[in-house]
């Protein structure tokens, strides 16, 4: 074996390598999708290039894969209709998604049972000459059609679902993959639908301690919280 071929035995042992790295990041697996909820914009800014389990689809003749995808969970606190919108940072790049139900599910049953999927969105323009949208943005918007477009960019085809009706009580996760292998990320918003994925609960305290020395105290409050919501100094709390 010449040095030529083995360095290009190594280079394409390497990108093998690399391509099979499983997803594992938190974010990355259905078991630690990123909690969602509001309306503020969400950022992706970190992709990851891993590989993943292909998700159980219906409607599409296409593999829907977890590659590269990202994955959002959230519950539904008011019945309505879901209204959201992926947006690429660059318009080149392509992120299909999948919304399921797994109220009372394992999470990893994304991967087996198709019955979970509520809608499914795989628009792609390839090398279609005159697609009739660009890559990006997707989503559920109040002009979008059906609750399933398989990939290409046929002029029937759209990057645009109907929003779904979820119901109060109800968990729901968000599969966004990165189809085009982009570094460049994308926003997440929730915005034009009459559902609400925000615990209406306000926070309170439920708990506090502290240790012998009194240099630490623990809090715990009634509900989740973005930590970017409280001051970091301390200020939204007080000791009598």
């Amino acid at each position: 074996m010449n040095k030529l071929t083995l360095l290009v035995f190594l280079s394409i042992f390497s990108t093998t390598h690399l391509l099979a790295q499983p997803c594992s990041l938190p974010g990355m697996t259905p078991s630690s999708a990123i909690p969602v909820c509001g309306t503020t914009p969400f950022v992706q800014p970190v992709l990851a290039n891993c590989s993943g389990q292909p998700v159980a689809i219906r409607g599409c003749t296409d593999l829907a894969t977890s590659d590269r995808a990202f994955w959002y969970k959230f519950t539904c606190y008011q019945t309505g209709t879901l209204g959201f919108v992926i947006r690429g940072v660059d318009v080149n790049d392509d992120y299909d998604w999948c919304l399921f139900d797994i109220t009372g599910r394992n999470p990893n049953d994304v991967f087996t049972n198709n019955t979970l999927q509520v809608s499914l969105n795989l628009y792609g323009v390839g090398s279609e000459p005159s697609p009739p949208f660009p890559q990006t943005p997707t989503g559920c918007t109040p002009s979008g059609s059906g609750d399933v477009h398989c990939s290409g960019a046929a002029n029937s085809n759209s990057p645009f679902n109907r929003m779904p009706t979820i119901t109060a009580g109800r968990e729901y996760l968000l599969m966004v993959n990165n189809f085009t292998v982009s570094t460049q990320g994308y926003t997440l918003t929730f915005t034009g639908g009459t559902a609400s994925i925000t615990d209406p609960v306000l926070p309170r305290l439920t708990r506090a301690s502290s240790a012998c020395d009194t240099r630490i105290v623990k809090v715990k409050l009634n509900k989740k919280m973005k930590c970017n919501s409280l001051a970091a100094d301390g200020s939204d709390f007080t000791i009598n």
